[in-house]
């Protein structure tokens, strides 16, 4: 008796083993596969935006080039993102007004030094997040003047962020948008190392700095949501 007990606890064992590594897998290997299938599809919808966009501005006999380093006023479908929220979901009036909704691509993201090459999302919603880097609503638009924050999984879902904590000042973080490409550069913290670690309820992060700046954002540490780690840049 006590043989068929020990025989069947054993079983449950070995199949809660199993269980559990299939979770792990799940979590390294198939949200990945999750999340690359999204980005393809967001990358579709994206290069078919910056199509239009083109297309708008050539119809408009547009001669300038559409790379800067400098925040310009938009040419089509993104605002500067820094108007008084009315209480739509959070996102400003223009947002709502031209109709951007949460999970929308407007952007993408390439820092060359970490790998990171990812089209952004409205909404930093945890939904969203499996989808790729997302857009805190309540910040300007990357490329505009102001603070733009976006936040991004450091593990799982093809983990954008992982590495961020690489970057040192001086590195160069470039944003496409329909309105031109972006450079940044990342700014040295007052240790002198390109990122710093905060509480998870440090709103102030997303705050106006009176500064035209990219703000990145991440769980820290890996496998842990007990604090942020932070990068600032400067366009």
């Amino acid at each position: 008796m006590l043989a068929k007990i020990l025989g069947v606890i054993g079983r449950l064992m070995i199949g809660a083993g199993v269980l559990i590594l299939l979770f792990v897998a799940y979590q390294l290997w198939g949200t990945g596969l999750q999340t690359q299938a999204a980005q393809n599809d967001l990358r579709t919808e994206f290069d078919q935006q910056l199509a239009e966009a083109r297309a708008q501005a050539d119809a408009a006999g547009s001669t300038t080039t559409s790379t800067t380093t400098e925040p310009v006023a938009p040419v089509s479908t993104l605002p500067d993102g820094t108007a008084e929220n009315p209480g739509d979901l959070g996102r400003p009036a223009e947002e709502a007004d031209l109709g951007i909704q949460w999970g929308d691509p407007i952007g993408r993201i390439l820092i060359d030094k970490i790998g990171v090459d990812f089209v952004y999302i409205e909404g930093v919603e945890l939904s969203l997040l499996q989808d790729g880097p997302g857009h805190f609503p309540e910040t300007s638009f990357p490329g505009q003047p102001g603070n733009a924050a976006l936040a991004g999984h450091r593990t799982t879902f093809m983990a954008p962020f992982n590495r961020i904590d690489e970057l040192s000042a001086g590195d160069l973080v470039q944003v496409e948008t329909v309105q031109g490409t972006f450079t940044y550069e990342v700014m040295a913290q007052p240790d002198g190392l390109g990122h710093r670690i905060v509480g998870p309820d440090a709103i102030e992060i997303t705050e106006d700095k009176g500064d035209d700046r990219l703000t990145l954002m991440a769980c820290h540490p890996k496998y842990s949501a007990a604090q942020r780690i932070v990068v600032e840049a400067k366009l």
